[in-house]
């Protein structure tokens, strides 16, 4: 499927993710039943998708959804929290805080 939209791309890639959840939550209640390794599958599945595409996702909308917002809202200060932090908790920058994630979690 081929969208032109970017707008509606993001929204499909958001309904794309919210279903793969809802399929690792299905799994979760499976784990300690017969259907076991069908369930850890799906989970992998699911992480790999998270890993991949949701992490894609996440920086098309920082590197072009957010800029193009604060650009048509610069009275709107919570737009520009998102250039150095992902959130305006004041933890870093993302690519700083992923990598230490990543490392944390070696």
């Amino acid at each position: 499927m081929q969208v032109q939209d970017p707008i509606h791309l993001l929204k499909v890639e958001h309904d794309a993710t919210l279903a793969e959840l809802e399929s690792m939550e299905l799994a979760v209640a499976d784990l300690n039943g017969a259907r076991r390794a069908q369930a850890l599958a799906t989970l992998q599945k699911g992480l790999d998708f998270l890993e991949h595409e949701v992490r894609a996702h996440g920086q098309l909308e920082e590197d072009v959804l957010y800029p193009a917002l604060d650009s048509m809202f610069p009275s709107r200060p919570w737009m520009s929290c998102w250039r150095s932090t992902r959130s305006c908790g004041g933890d870093g920058p993302a690519p700083a805080r992923d990598a230490q994630a990543r490392t944390a979690h070696q």
